[in-house]
């Protein structure tokens, strides 16, 4: 049993890699205006723009990578506990009760992950709903800074908790939840009539 646990745990890392190359190709990029300075908001926060230098076959690896990842994590849970992954109390309480008893892989993801799945589909195959989808996405991410993007992208594309995230990031427990809260009070400002997004 320990050496297959090592197995899975060597997997892991090796997929975890593949993956976050595949990641830095798309990322955030300050808006320059003709002098070379960075462009501001009127409220003084700097604009971003969205790159994304991923080819189809990128995308394609990613969201297949992803997938083995989040079967590995979950199996690798298993392997050593015996039970099934739990959640973090926080996010928890966020998941009907009806839903709480659910394998881990086989939860429902967010719009996020919908989009992740068929970002590589052409826009004129796309549903009316997946092109709103993907533009809403989009623009999310063009209102978050570098950090916070980076945590959207832990949190709801490779399903880490805050502990895993904050290791991830190098920073304090507290100050991922607390950027996660950012994160939620822009995409509420983001959209109108009470409509969010549950992230966290």
């Amino acid at each position: 049993m320990d050496k297959l646990v090592e197995e899975y745990k060597g997997d892991l890392k090796e997929l975890k890699k593949l993956h976050k190359k595949i990641l830095t190709k798309r990322y955030q990029a300050p808006v320059r205006d003709k002098a070379g300075k960075q462009v501001v908001n009127k409220k003084g926060d700097k604009v971003f723009r969205l790159v994304d230098d991923r080819t189809p076959q990128d995308i394609a690896d990613q969201k297949t990578i992803a997938e083995a990842i989040s079967t590995t994590e979950y199996a690798l849970f298993w392997l050593e506990t015996g039970r099934e992954k739990p959640f973090d109390e926080e996010q928890a309480q966020k998941i009907p009760k009806h839903r709480r008893m659910i394998s881990v892989a086989d939860i429902e993801q967010m719009s996020y992950q919908v989009y992740l799945q068929n970002v590589e589909e052409p826009v004129e195959r796309m549903s009316e709903e997946k092109r709103e989808m993907l533009l809403q996405v989009t623009e999310i991410e063009s209102l978050l800074s570098g950090k916070e993007l980076e945590l959207f992208h832990l949190i709801n594309q490779e399903l880490l908790t805050y502990g895993e995230a904050a290791s991830r990031m190098g920073i304090a427990v507290g100050t991922v939840k607390s950027m996660s809260q950012r994160i939620k009070n822009k995409i509420e400002k983001y959209f109108e009539y009470g409509h969010q997004i549950q992230l966290f």
